[in-house]
Order: C-alpha cells, then sequence, then structure tokens
C-alpha cells in the first residue's frame, strides 16, 4: 500500500469535522450577542411605541405650527376680524346655523392646538349672535378642542413616571382633584390648552374633566359673549370693533365677577381639608 495514501473516508472527514467546528464557534459568538440583539429590540420596540403615544399629540401641534406658519393665526386677532365686520354680520344674517358651527370648530381648532386665539372667536360670537347664543358657540367650542387637546395628552402621558418633586404635585392633586380641576377651569388667566395637557398629566379623571371643562366653557363663553354683545351696542355708534373697546368698565365687569368665582371651588377644597 503505497503511504501517501489516506485510508478511505479520512480525507472527507476532515473538512466535515472543522466544518462543525467553525459553526459550533459562531453559534456561540451568536449567543454572546443574543442579548444585545434583545436589548436593540426592545429599543426599536419603545421608540415605536413611544411615537404612537405622540402621535395624536405632534398631529395637534403641527396643526398650530401650520396656523402660525401660514399667518392664518394673525387674522384671529379681534382687530383683524373686526376689518371683515360686515361681511361676517352679512354671512351670520344670511347662512345663521353654518356660520355658528364654523365658528364652534373654529374655535375648537385653535384650542386643540395649544394656541391662543379662541377668545376673539367667542367674543366675535358674541357680537355676531348676543351673549346666549354666543355663550353656547364659547361652549361648543371648548369642550371640542380641550377634549382633543386632553385626550392627546393622555395618550402621550400613558405609563409615564414624574421626578419626585412632581409627583408630590401630582399626589397633591389626586387628594382633592374636584377642587383644584374646578379652580383651574374658572380661572381667567388659565388658557384652555394649558389647561387641558397640565390636567391630562395630573391624572384627571374623563368624567370630571368633562363636567369641569363643559361648565367653565359656559361660564368663560357666557361671559365673552357678553363682552362681544356689549361691543355690538357699541359699534352702533362708533360703526366698528376697536380692540381698545375691552378695556370699558361695563363690558369688563363680567371678568371680575369671573375671577372671583374662580376662587369658591378652591376655599370649599381648603375648607373640607380642614375638617
Amino acid at each position: 500500500m503505497d503511504p501517501t495514501q489516506r485510508p478511505a473516508g479520512e480525507g472527507e472527514a476532515d473538512p466535515v469535522a472543522r466544518a462543525r467546528d467553525a459553526i459550533a464557534r459562531d453559534v456561540a459568538e451568536a449567543r454572546k450577542l443574543a442579548p444585545l440583539v434583545d436589548a436593540a429590540v426592545q429599543f426599536q420596540r419603545g421608540r415605536r411605541a413611544r411615537l404612537a403615544r405622540a402621535l395624536p399629540l405632534l398631529v395637534l401641534l403641527g396643526g398650530g405650527a401650520f396656523l402660525l406658519a401660514s399667518g392664518l393665526f394673525r387674522e384671529l386677532a379681534l382687530d383683524r376680524l373686526a376689518d371683515q365686520q360686515q361681511w361676517l354680520q352679512a354671512q351670520a344674517r344670511a347662512h345663521p346655523w353654518t356660520t355658528m358651527a364654523g365658528l364652534a370648530l373654529a374655535a375648537g381648532g385653535v384650542i386643540a392646538t395649544g394656541l391662543p386665539g379662541a377668545l376673539a372667536i367667542v367674543v366675535l360670537s358674541g357680537v355676531l349672535f348676543g351673549t346666549w347664543i354666543g355663550g353656547a358657540i364659547g361652549m361648543a367650542g371648548g369642550l371640542l378642542g380641550s377634549s382633543l387637546l386632553f385626550g392627546a395628552s393622555r395618550h402621550w402621558f400613558a405609563g409615564g413616571q414624574p421626578p419626585a418633586l412632581l409627583a408630590r404635585v401630582r399626589d397633591g392633586y389626586l387628594r382633592n382633584p374636584a377642587s383644584y380641576t374646578f379652580f383651574m377651569r374658572l380661572l381667567p388667566m388659565f388658557p384652555l390648552g394649558p389647561f387641558s395637557v397640565a390636567l391630562a398629566w395630573l391624572g384627571c379623571r374623563w368624567p370630571l374633566f368633562l363636567a369641569a371643562t363643559a361648565i367653565g366653557a359656559w361660564f368663560t363663553g357666557t361671559v365673552n359673549a357678553s363682552v362681544g354683545a356689549g361691543l355690538a351696542h357699541v359699534i352702533a355708534s362708533r360703526e366698528r370693533i376697536d380692540i381698545g373697546l375691552l378695556s370699558e368698565p361695563r363690558l369688563m365687569l363680567p371678568l371680575f365677577l369671573f375671577a372671583a368665582l374662580a376662587l369658591v371651588p378652591a376655599l370649599a377644597g381648603l375648607r373640607r381639608r380642614g375638617r
């Protein structure tokens, strides 16, 4: 037998063994990388979940950015709306229901974006339709816009854990949520947009939010519409709406009553806690 010749099958076995060893080493390396792969997968899923939670709020904020960038938001100023006074009054007489629905949707859309331009729309509603109908328009727009922003904010804050200091603020709110909610909602200097986001972060429940918003939106809508109705009487002598008219004492009186009423729920809450 030729000594250079190998036994049958020996030449074929060596490559198979080497391949087996290489596969075993690759499997061992892959097992070492498995935790990193799992961490990457979990990070990707978490990022997608955060994006899904933020998407409704991002859509609303994007709408606000569009209003600002397009210049439409500047047109919601009361003095700008005054320039369209005669046309708006003609539209209100010719198409009252369409105009009322348009005003409510416009106010709701502005509030949902977090921008503070709804006041002029509600005042204009009072100019066009009087105190009570204008107040109803303000209530409908406030309830619609606040609910959209509140729901989007709750979706974003779901599952988040605040720092210890902010957690104590939330715990303080949850000890007496009704009093604080109505106080925040009736406070004249607290706009509907930040109010909705703040209550979503504080953990306010939907029934309490809707009740406080409906009552607060009705009251603020009626007060602001009464300002507009007062302006309508002034228009008869001054022929146009002027932003300076809002400083007249008889038009400011409802706002002072409004501020006094805002203290009632907070005082009631403090009295209950003192017992």
